[in-house]
């Protein structure tokens, strides 16, 4: 029986990955840089209801500059509805994540 769990949490840790990386790619899709924000970061906790609409979004790193941070939020929410999977299982282990920008 332990076997199997790590075998599933292995499976489900795959599929994760695949959903942060299609989130990751349609949110850079949505993102526009602008010259001069070379070097900044920011980081957001993102909270998603089922179906990928956004429920909480949270600054909990700013770049320093508050267009970076803003043009960043706007990226995330332009993109909504995000591809989660339709597993609730699944979803809840990704329901609430970090994510980051960089330029």
């Amino acid at each position: 029986a332990e076997e199997a769990a790590e075998a599933q949490a292995a499976s489900d840790m795959s599929e994760i990955s695949r959903y942060f990386a299609r989130i990751k790619a349609t949110v850079n899709d949505a993102w526009t840089y602008l010259p001069g924000q070379e070097g900044l970061t920011c980081v957001f906790r993102v909270t998603l209801v089922p179906g990928g609409e956004i429920a909480g979004l949270e600054v909990l790193q700013s770049s320093g500059d508050p267009t970076f941070d803003r043009q960043a939020e706007n990226a995330i929410r332009k993109s909504a509805p995000l591809p989660v999977p339709d597993e609730p299982r699944i979803f809840q282990k990704m329901r609430t994540f970090k994510f980051e920008f960089s330029k």
